[in-house]
């Protein structure tokens, strides 16, 4: 317990990070999207890039809302 402490204190751990199953269909997707985001960006000049890379942060804190 005390570790878990120390290393949430020190940052090691984080409250909402979630684990993935080396195998499993979410993790493949999360790989080919970081994949496609990785190849999209060295096609980007430094200004595309800035507007890539705002447009991510605005989704994730504004997520898109879910259907129903």
């Amino acid at each position: 317990m005390r570790k878990t402490l120390e290393d949430f204190y020190y940052g090691n751990i984080s409250p909402g990070a979630q684990q993935m199953a080396p195998n499993s269909e979410l993790k493949r997707a999360v790989d080919r999207v970081t994949r496609f985001e990785n190849q999209l960006m060295e096609q980007l000049d430094e200004a595309g890039q800035t507007i890539l890379a705002m447009d991510i942060v605005f989704h994730v804190d504004h997520p898109w809302p879910s259907r129903k």
